[in-house]
């Protein structure tokens, strides 16, 4: 380990995954036969993974927006298309979230959320685009002008 904060998702029969929130991890793997060592270094905001049944280690793409949600409730949004966002919001909130403008959908969002309730964050969604959220028990409603040239 080179760094300071990871994750590590292992489950048996499963690939091993390393996600680097910060620092740098070197992740590797002896080789039984040859005896040789595989390693990779892990730079914050990217995965390791070590395939399983193989002596492959694998860096695939960044780590996406909810990639780490099950370890530390975080969500990062990097000009992320609303749809994106209500997409996983919708899967980690079971929450259904209606749009009234469908171009709505269009506008990018770049923000951080850790450990926040929908509502928050929904909030925070409505405010950055000059937008209004409404709920009815679990039905979110946002509403206002979307954005048709994806820029906002």
């Amino acid at each position: 380990m080179l760094g300071t904060a990871f994750h590590v998702k292992a489950y048996q029969g499963a690939d091993l995954e390393v996600y680097v929130e910060s620092g740098r991890v070197e992740l590797s793997r002896v080789d039984p036969v040859k005896g040789d060592t595989i390693r990779i270094v892990l730079k914050a905001g990217e995965r390791g993974v070590i395939r399983q049944g193989t002596i492959d280690i694998g860096k695939p793409a960044d780590i996406g927006a909810d990639e780490l949600f099950w370890a530390n409730k975080k969500l990062i949004f990097q000009e992320t298309k609303l749809s994106l966002v209500f997409d996983l919001l919708k899967k980690h909130y079971q929450a259904d979230i209606q749009v009234k403008d469908t171009t709505i959908l269009n506008c990018l969002l770049s923000a951080t959320f850790t450990d926040e309730s929908i509502d928050q964050i929904l909030e925070v969604v409505a405010a950055s685009f000059d937008l209004t959220m409404s709920r009815d028990k679990d039905k979110f409603i946002i509403n206002g002008k979307g954005c048709t040239d994806e820029k906002k």
